[in-house]
């Protein structure tokens, strides 16, 4: 009898058999690990609602809600989410923003679809890929723990934020088609006619204006009227030149919250770069007058129209014509909002705003 060959035999049946309950820990390892993450993981890809055809997850009502009460906590004070009696006063507003905004990257992967972007591209991926890459990288010292952390504190996941930059890059590569295709008005190949629209045309504006944010901890009536106080020093110098004089020093003070308006060239744009409540409060306006104070921004804006300055315009002509580019964008992308319609379907009606943490 050859015992050899059987105490082989056996051992080969021996390491099969360690080698079987080796791949069945690790299996058991993994399911284990899956179950203690995949009800939040389903959860967040579980479809709430459609938007022109494209589904809508849970991870993006949860992002958008959490981000809209903070900012009306900032408005109407940080504890009105503590109290549901409170609660109730806001939901409205709550669930309006939330809705409205839902579809915003349903609209530029409309407005994509509509000139034949490939909204599956695997560029775009690439690109989410490589801009994670960097962020982790570059701003987390390449720790993808701090990367998590950062997306849980800003109410995100890594699928979302990355569907985040495929749309973004999605928007650029529309911009390009729209370039190419000489979509644009205005662009580098008659940029002499754009220079004299900035100066000419009473569809573009140039600002200065004093903005009081509406911190934490600040009484938002309290700077409603800070900001009605400093538009009725305004309106009451008559000559322009000294109203200017007196606008810039409320600018470079303590007043103002907008740093970047100190350097005194202020905001050239058209229709479509600026909030909207804002270009609605300047179309109100001629050249040398001043606003009323009103809300915009989660705080209050004073603003002065003023006339554009050539020299400055000759110098930047370059950064004013991308920000046209851009506002005109947006008004494309704008045309196919009303197409874009958000509907709940039976689970995401069945969400409360208020209770999603």
């Amino acid at each position: 009898m050859n015992h050899s060959g059987n105490i082989a035999t056996s051992g080969r049946i021996l390491r099969c058999f360690c080698l079987f309950l080796s791949i069945l820990c690790v299996l058991l390892a993994v399911t284990s690990l899956y179950g203690c993450t995949s009800k939040e993981d389903k959860l967040n890809q579980t479809v709430v609602a459609t938007c022109n055809g494209y589904d809508i997850r849970y991870e993006e009502l949860r992002f958008l809600t959490l981000f809209y009460k903070d900012s009306l906590a900032a408005t109407y004070g940080k504890d009105i989410w503590d109290d549901p009696a409170t609660a109730e006063t806001y939901r409205a507003e709550l669930e309006g923003l939330v809705k409205e905004h839902l579809k915003e990257n349903y609209v530029i992967l409309t407005t994509c679809a509509a000139y034949q972007i490939g909204i599956d591209s695997d560029k775009a991926d690439t690109y989410a890929d490589q801009q994670i890459e960097t962020l982790i990288d570059e701003e987390f010292d390449g720790k993808k723990s701090a990367y998590r952390a950062w997306l849980e504190k800003n109410w995100m996941t890594d699928s979302f934020f990355r569907f985040s930059l495929r749309v973004s890059y999605l928007e650029s590569a529309l911009y390009y088609t729209l370039l190419d295709n000489h979509v644009f008005l205005y662009d580098t190949s008659n940029i002499d006619e754009y220079i004299d629209y900035v100066l000419t045309s009473d569809q573009y504006f140039r600002t200065v204006h004093v903005y009081i944010r509406n911190d934490e901890g600040e009484s938002p009536e309290a700077n409603l009227a800070e900001a009605q106080r400093v538009s009725q020093a305004l309106h009451a110098v008559a000559n322009v030149d000294d109203r200017l004089k007196l606008m810039n020093s409320y600018i470079g003070s303590t007043v103002n919250d907008d740093l970047t308006s100190v350097s005194g060239d202020g905001y050239y744009f058209t229709i479509g770069e600026m909030d909207e409540k804002y270009e609605e409060e300047v179309l109100k306006l001629a050249v040398g007058e001043v606003s009323e104070a009103f809300s915009c921004s989660n705080g209050y804006f004073v603003v002065m129209r003023l006339a554009p300055e050539e020299a400055y315009v000759m110098n930047n002509c370059a950064t004013l014509l991308k920000n046209y580019q851009a506002s005109m964008l947006g008004l494309l992308e704008d045309s196919y909002r009303d197409v874009c319609v958000v509907e709940y379907n039976e689970y995401g009606q069945s969400l409360d705003l208020l209770t999603i943490q």
